[in-house]
């Protein structure tokens, strides 16, 4: 009896060895069909997405090269502006050294001449009261 139970042991695993590589087989067989579906569907959608990623990738360059270019213009903008600028405090400067600062001395000149005329015109009228005064007693 003991070769028999160890036959019915032999037996049993072979069938439990036999099950599990039906059941082995069946999950190789699914997965090759999945495997040639994933294939099929690779192959009618690989071409477009890489067609895609061919025209993300232009377009990347003509932003980039579109970024470059406005940088560029920028950056000479910027310059434009600095140099307009060093212009407008020459012309300031030069304004105020020949133009402001005599037009200023003039004007204080001509207020000077002009306060003195007041001046002058206050102490004739005293003036000539006081020689009308005295002109009228001798």
């Amino acid at each position: 009896m003991p070769w028999e139970i160890s036959v019915a042991l032999g037996a049993a695993a072979l069938l439990a060895l036999a099950v599990v590589a039906a059941m082995t087989l069946a999950e190789m067989r699914r997965t090759s069909r999945n495997v040639t579906e994933l294939t099929a569907t690779l192959e009618r959608h690989l071409p477009a997405a890489l067609q895609n990623l061919d025209e993300i990738k232009r377009n990347a360059d003509a932003l980039k090269s579109s970024i470059q270019a406005l940088s560029d213009r920028s950056a000479e903008t910027g310059r434009d502006v600095e140099r307009i600028a060093t212009g407008v405090l020459s012309t300031s400067r030069s304004l105020e050294a020949n133009v402001i600062e005599p037009v200023l001395k003039i004007a204080k000149g001509v207020s000077t001449l002009l306060a003195f005329r007041v001046a002058l015109r206050g102490l004739r009228h005293p003036l000539r009261m006081w020689l009308r005064r005295g002109k009228g007693r001798a």
